[in-house]
């Protein structure tokens, strides 16, 4: 006997959740569940490996014990012997859609807490239930089911027959409301390649442009490729490169509270460096990308001994062909068909100058892009789909005034730069005219970006090696910031020879170049020993402390020293003087840098 789906679960941990939900879905499919299906006298192992192999759709189902612990205190899913383990690898090794459901709440075990041959387990995209309103929560599920089920249509029969004998189609691998992807076997050049086809035949003029537009992008760094394609007959089709990997919003999903910020930089730069070299080629004409987490796969690479990801874009976008009315129509369609998490992307993916030019008017490459791009950053550092609208009929009323601008980052991230919240708020702002001239120019910013304190100190020592290199650094830089100093401090100016005296000036000129190296070296020591008594540091400022303190210098001396000498840097760094961003990317880690040093040097006052 054949089944539609197969139910992997532990009796110990969801035996009464999964007969609600295997009831519930047995009205419309047939359902595989051990106990329930295997009949007295039968051999056990044998009908569940019969039950698997027969199935289009295996359910994981992950209770508050899926990992509980057997005999010799250990975990039942570390024992190669364990039925729920080998139910999991079968799947994988048959390449099986896999739907792992999440009970009330339980999250998605990371691949590092399974064992190694079903670690792939964590990369497929999880499903919540809540049991207390199952017949609400699992109707998507349901949906998604009966999709997979019907991927046999008579259209999918007919394209079977057009790509064979080259290409053999193995497995669903997504599927939206316009197309679906499948896994396929190049059986020519023996590899892996993936078939996008197009599921709606009103939308056939709309995919075929933007198919052709989507092929003279597609060999560019971090594109997909395009191999070939077929427009002439429904159902119209690509074939492309086939990426090993998970999906940009399969990795958000696992990361609720955000990823890393060194992750997400790296990621946003890597596409947005992408999407500048295609604009800047005339040749693309070019619009902009959908960016959006179900359009970016990722494949895992290691550079230096080092785990990182690699994006690789979907060049498809059909909503540079579609006008706003079409957008709107297409919505109403997702709402209807797509899981919640799908449509709300869908939703909040859309650019505010679309709903609110005329049908004669073309958004700007540099700041559509711009805006999906940071839309994009503000999802990655916070693990939120950003709330830009507040549901559909308000944009269908409101057109682009229904869109909102993004709310604090840092109000959810606190350790997120406030440099790097302003350069994706700036991103997203919903004025075009109040974005970046270009995205290459929003990047630049991005570059530069200080996440750890490491990266505080590079940007400090550069900016000041930029200015002691100007010509007669001296008698310009550093006789600038005594004016500076002098002028905000009248009083210390009774603290300091004269400084017209050429032998005062070069021992206070040098003094001073000692002081702000001093500061760096203790601003390194700081991190290094922290949490360390000060007694237990190698304390490099000690001498100048007991210095200034035998000379009486006060501790809001300290406090206008700080601001002259950033006042000076940034009026002396070529650097800081390129945008209002780039000096307070120099502001806010002068300060950083500064502040340790500085405060110590209080407490002696």
């Amino acid at each position: 006997m054949s089944f539609d789906i197969f139910i992997s679960y532990r009796r110990n941990d969801t035996r009464d959740q999964v007969s609600m939900i295997a009831e519930t879905l047995s009205h419309e499919f047939l359902v595989f569940r051990d106990s329930n299906s295997i009949h007295y006298g039968e051999e056990w192992p044998k009908e569940i490996e019969t039950a698997l192999s027969s199935a289009k759709v295996v359910l994981v189902i992950i209770g508050k014990n899926w990992f509980e612990v057997g005999q010799y205190n250990k975990r039942r899913i570390d024992s190669e012997e364990d039925w729920v383990r080998k139910e999991i690898l079968c799947a994988l090794k048959q390449e099986k859609t896999i739907i792992p459901v999440l009970i009330d709440g339980m999250g998605m075990p990371v691949a590092e807490a399974l064992p190694e041959n079903i670690c792939k387990l964590s990369e497929r995209q999880a499903f919540k239930i809540l049991m207390e309103d199952l017949n609400n929560s699992i109707e998507p599920l349901r949906k998604r089911i009966k999709n997979l089920l019907n991927s046999e249509k008579s259209n999918l029969l007919e394209l079977d027959e057009r790509i064979h004998p080259r290409y053999i189609r193995k497995k669903l691998l997504s599927e939206g409301s316009i197309a679906s992807v499948y896994k396929v076997e190049d059986t020519v050049l023996e590899r892996d390649v993936a078939i996008k086809v197009l599921d709606r035949e009103d939308l056939q003029e709309y995919f075929d442009q933007s198919v052709r537009d989507a092929v003279k992008i597609s060999d560019e760094l971090y594109f997909i490729s395009i191999y070939d394609v077929d427009l002439k007959r429904y159902p119209h089709y690509y074939i492309m490169q086939f990426i090993d990997g998970q999906s940009l919003r399969k990795l958000i999903s696992n990361n609720e509270q955000g990823l890393p910020i060194e992750e997400v930089i790296e990621i946003v730069l890597k596409i947005g460096d992408a999407l500048v070299r295609v604009i800047r080629n005339p040749r693309l004409e070019f619009t902009y990308a959908h960016i959006k987490p179900s359009n970016i796969m990722l494949l895992t690479v290691k550079h230096d001994k080092e785990y990182g990801y690699e994006p690789f874009i979907s060049p498809l976008n059909l909503c540079q062909n579609f006008c706003a009315k079409k957008i709107l129509e297409e919505l109403e369609c997702k709402s209807k068909d797509l899981e919640a998490q799908a449509y709300q992307e869908a939703l909040a993916y859309q650019l505010p100058e679309t709903f609110g030019m005329s049908r004669l008017e073309s958004p700007s490459p540099e700041q559509s892009n711009q805006y999906m791009l940071g839309l994009l950053a503000y999802e990655l550092l916070t693990g939120e789909i950003p709330s830009v609208l507040q549901d559909l009929e308000d944009l269908k009323q409101k057109g682009g005034k229904a869109f909102k601008q993004l709310t604090s980052i840092t109000d959810k991230r606190p350790e997120c730069p406030k440099i790097l919240e302003t350069v994706i708020l700036r991103m997203t702002s919903l004025n075009p005219s109040r974005r970046y001239e270009t995205l290459e120019a929003a990047l630049d910013v991005l570059h530069n970006v200080s996440f750890d304190v490491k990266t505080d100190l590079n940007t400090v020592k550069e900016s000041y090696e930029r200015c002691v290199n100007t010509p007669n650094c001296d008698q310009e830089f550093f006789k600038a910031f005594y004016c500076n100093f002098l002028a905000k401090c009248p009083h210390a100016a009774k603290k300091f020879p004269s400084l017209e005296d050429e032998d005062n000036w070069k021992r206070q000129y040098q003094l001073l170049k000692e002081a702000v190296l001093l500061l760096f070296t203790y601003f390194e020591e700081d991190q290094r020993y922290c949490g360390h008594t000060e007694q237990q540091k190698l304390n490099v400022l000690t001498r100048i402390a007991d210095t200034h303190h035998r000379h009486g210098i006060p501790a809001k001396f300290y406090e206008e020293f700080v601001h002259s000498l950033i006042e000076t840097v940034t009026a002396f760094d070529p650097w800081s003087q390129t945008t209002d961003v780039h000096r307070e990317i120099v502001e806010d880690a002068w300060k950083k840098v500064l502040k340790p040093g500085v405060e110590y040097m209080k407490e002696y006052a």
